[in-house]
């Protein structure tokens, strides 16, 4: 292959250049004569310095002479390419290209996108006299490269470049992936160059995936690209490492916003104050009461720094929502706590398009959302919220009522003997949620802090979600070192219900905690189980330690009967169900203890023990150990465990925080665990684990990249002829990155790949790539957030889960499988002082089939959009 080209570059600014020129192509098939192809390419340069640079480049060649011109193919691409001056003659670069081929039609472009392979190319290019001589290594191809006079990028003038690479194309290597598929189109087709000029422009249909040196060279490029960029990653993003979110669930982060807006002033807040913050433990806390009594109040939040176990990337995280300052706030008067809080009316619709099905386009797939609320910091709340699901009926006969859920809460805190009132929807939180958890649970995650859970027993409930909270009365009560919380609820809620020949509802099997009554199936068991629960919470509490009883009743309003299978065996039966338990926690020096022993109505008893430690300013650890008998069962439970619900598992938790290096911080964890009963999945008992590594590296007081490493094994349901277990495992890189680039502009991406492999068949591949610019510019009342995205993975199984920047309150956390793009665009704009809107837009094109782990038609192309609008008054 032969290549050249012409590039004449204008400066635009002092770090913006743009470029035009043409360039020419010889290339040479086997078994064919020479193609030349011509056509014209666009650039642009950004130049932040002079010894690095980075620069995009799309090219078109609509022109040509082919021995084959029946074929109407045009090659077109981008090429982005990344530079470094190691000194004044030497410069290091990494190049990206990708290469289309297609006649000129959108439709044509879009089937054939998710095909093409994106070349990577690194190395190192010297000047020699007034020419510059390169060598790079683009996968196992050698290309040479040779310039005239001055770099084309670099001083962004004229000069051209001719590559020779070291044999020729053929179409062999594009389907060494394919196997049978192979030797089926070899036997096809005749030894002929137009058969094979049309393979070439005419791509299998399986997948390509990336090999393990593509993915090194894709994360050297991530790499070395972020010694330029500047960034700070999402708190929330980083603290969920487990792939199933409740994107209803928003209490964290309306909590955040409460603190964000009325910061809390750590010289005054207790432990109750303390422990709403989000982000830190108890050991944490404890550490910084401990410091405080020692010293008196802090001077500045930078003293932090001198609390042991007080990191600095902990102080970064919750500096938005304190203050060592006192406030107005701190001593108004109950009888201003009327008048002197904030109202808020939210208003969010959302809609979702699919070209692949007609149910998704009714009048009444669209979700809603509308909430008042009233908050006088954390000492005072209420509200409303009313919310209706997509395809639920909206008003009419059906739905009469017109939303599908409504929920009222009423919180205030005096502060005194009665810390707290609760009166409509609130949650309860016990222990370390091995009988009782309703707050957002995160998983396993090197965070340390993470590890335990950690969230006041009684809080308002402000979301739209219909499962996880109580509805009643509660009250919480404070005598020295007493506390005492107490808690009535009633309500209804939907299952899956089994009745006799007359309709008489007998035993229900199943709790629906989706809160989605679309069919006619989930609107006959809409609110058709009713659920009386109650409970108590007795804690003492003294200066770094504390001791809980906890004890929660259910009572169902018909009998709970789960179908007949194995394991099913020791599942909860009957009308009522009791679960106790004691927790604890200790902090001594730089060691924090904490644990909880529960038993069920049976009897059976289920444990979980860990600790907090510190062993030294630079390295803490985690440990939890967890031993839950097989027959142990919760309603409502969620504990730090590898099941959904606490019960039949043994494992090990170990979790290490080491920072090496200013700017430096290493994470990993280790989990092994172990199922003595047969699970859904699972016919026998079973073993696994997982392992992660996460490398952060902040370069300065705005940069900030990570790489992740985690891999998991677990016993598959299949079994061999040795009557052994087949292991499964799954591994997953990625590497991310933010970008401050200037001002208010900010540059996000991520790339992730995905392995998953079986004994005895074939391997499972995903990967995703995004790019993500944030704006805010100075001074203006508007904002916003454009990502493109590309995914490919091999199905459902292979899926990768990502965050999107989304409208305040919603968490967007989405798992994509299948081949193709995703654009999406968020805005913010502050129409005055009061009142402020969110607009997202995105559109989804997937090429081939949408069933689980199945391509199906490798020519059907399904365009999801999807449109969010949300309106947010305070006043």
């Amino acid at each position: 292959m032969l290549t050249g080209g012409l590039t004449y570059a204008k400066k635009l600014s002092s770090v913006w250049s743009i470029g035009v020129g043409f360039s020419f192509s010889q290339l040479k098939f086997s078994g064919t004569e020479n193609s030349i192809l011509a056509g014209y390419r666009l650039a642009i340069l950004y130049k932040p310095s002079a010894k690095m640079g980075i620069a995009v480049e799309m090219e078109r060649a609509p022109y040509g002479h082919s021995p084959y011109r029946k074929i109407p193919v045009f090659p077109s691409g981008f090429r982005t390419e990344w530079w470094m001056r190691i000194s004044p003659s030497v410069q290091t670069f990494l190049l990206l290209q990708k290469t289309m081929y297609s006649p000129p039609s959108l439709a044509f472009l879009l089937k054939y996108i998710p095909h093409e392979k994106i070349r990577v190319r690194f190395g190192i290019d010297a000047a020699v006299s007034t020419l510059w001589l390169g060598l790079g290594i683009q996968l196992d191809k050698i290309r040479v490269e040779l310039n005239t006079g001055f770099h084309p990028y670099l001083g962004a003038t004229a000069g051209a470049a001719f590559a020779a690479q070291t044999r020729p194309l053929t179409h062999d290597h594009r389907q060494a992936a394919s196997g049978k598929r192979q030797t089926a189109n070899r036997k096809r087709q005749p030894a002929s160059g137009k058969r094979e000029i049309c393979e070439i422009h005419h791509p299998p249909s399986t997948i390509q995936h990336p090999s393990s040196t593509t993915m090194i060279l894709f994360l050297l490029y991530f790499f070395l690209l972020s010694l330029t960029t500047f960034s700070q990653e999402p708190i929330l993003d980083d603290l969920v490492q487990q792939e199933e979110v409740n994107a209803e669930d928003d209490a964290l982060q309306l909590q955040a916003e409460l603190f964000r807006k009325h910061r809390l002033n750590i010289n005054t807040a207790d432990v109750s104050d303390l422990e709403q913050l989000p982000f830190i433990s108890a050991y944490h806390v404890q550490q910084l009461l401990l410091y405080r009594g020692l010293m008196g109040p802090l001077l500045h939040i930078y003293e932090l720094q001198a609390v042991p176990g007080w990191s600095p990337a902990l102080i970064r995280s919750v500096m938005p929502y304190i203050t060592v300052e006192e406030n107005w706030f701190d001593n108004a008067k109950r009888e201003k706590w009327l008048k002197k809080g904030k109202h808020s009316v939210m208003l969010r619709y959302s809609k979702r398009i699919a070209n692949s099905d007609s149910r998704d386009n009714l009048p009444s797939d669209f979700k809603m959302l509308v909430r008042y609320r009233y908050a006088y910091r954390d000492r005072l709340q209420y509200g409303v919220v009313a919310d209706k699901d997509a395809g639920e009926p909206f008003f009419g006969p059906v739905q009469r009522a017109g939303f599908d859920f409504y929920s009222f809460h009423f919180f205030i805190r005096p502060k005194k003997f009665v810390q707290l009132i609760a009166l409509g929807d609130y949650t309860v939180n016990m222990g370390q949620g091995l009988i009782h958890w309703q707050r957002m649970a995160f998983g396993k995650g090197a965070e340390t802090a993470a590890a335990k859970r950690q969230a006041a027993v009684i809080s308002p409930y402000q979301s739209a979600g219909e499962y996880l909270f109580h509805r009643g009365a509660a009250i919480g009560l404070k005598m020295g070192r007493w506390q005492l919380y107490m808690f009535l609820s009633y309500r209804k809620l939907s299952a899956t219900i089994d009745r006799d020949d007359s309709g008489v509802p007998l035993s229900f099997s199943t709790i629906r905690t989706s809160g989605i009554h679309k069919t006619d199936g989930e609107q006959k068991g809409k609110n058709q189980l009713g659920q009386l629960a109650t409970g108590a919470v007795i804690r003492y509490a003294v200066a770094g330690f504390s001791v809980s009883a906890n004890v929660i009743y259910h009572r169902f309003s018909i009998p709970m009967q789960k179908q007949d299978r194995p394991e099913n065996y020791f599942a909860i039966r009957g009308r009522q169900w009791i679960n106790g338990s004691v927790d604890y926690g200790y902090t001594w020096r730089n060691l924090h203890l904490f644990g909880e022993i529960a038993a069920d109505k049976r009897g059976a008893m289920a444990s979980l023990q860990g600790l907090l430690l510190s062993l030294a300013p630079q390295l803490d650890l985690a440990l939890i150990r967890r031993d839950l008998a097989v027959g142990y069962q919760s309603v409502a439970g969620q504990a730090f465990t590898e099941s959904t619900t606490p019960g039949n598992e043994k494992g090990t938790f170990l979790s290490l925080d080491w920072r090496p290096l200013p700017g430096v911080n290493v994470q990993t964890f280790l989990d092994q665990y172990f199922f003595p009963w047969i699970k859904s999945s699972t016919d026998r008992p079973h073993r696994g684990g997982d392992f992660q590594l996460l490398v952060r590296h902040r370069l300065s007081k705005r940069s900030d990249y990570y790489f992740r490493w985690r891999q998991s094994w677990s016993q598959a349901d299949e079994w061999d002829g040795l009557n052994n277990s087949v292991s499964g495992l799954t591994r997953s890189w990625r590497f991310h990155q933010q970008v401050w680039m200037s001002g208010k502009l900010e540059w996000r991406q991520r790339a992730e790949f995905r392995q998953l492999l079986t004994p005895g068949q074939p391997a499972i591949y995903g990967w995703l790539y995004f790019t993500e610019l944030n704006f805010a510019p100075p001074m203006k009342p508007w904002s916003g957030s454009l990502r493109l995205q590309y995914f490919d993975t091999d199905g459902y199984s292979a899926r990768v889960y990502t965050f999107e920047r989304d409208v305040l309150y919603f968490s967007a956390l989405s798992a994509f499988y299948g081949r193709g793009y995703r654009l999406c665009l968020v805005t913010k704009y502050e129409i005055s002082k009061k009142i402020t809107a969110w607009l997202k837009g995105g559109i989804t094109l997937k090429r081939g089939a949408t069933d689980v782990d199945v391509r199906g038609n490798p020519d059907s192309i399904e365009i999801i959009s999807e449109i969010r609008l949300q309106i947010l008054v305070d006043f």
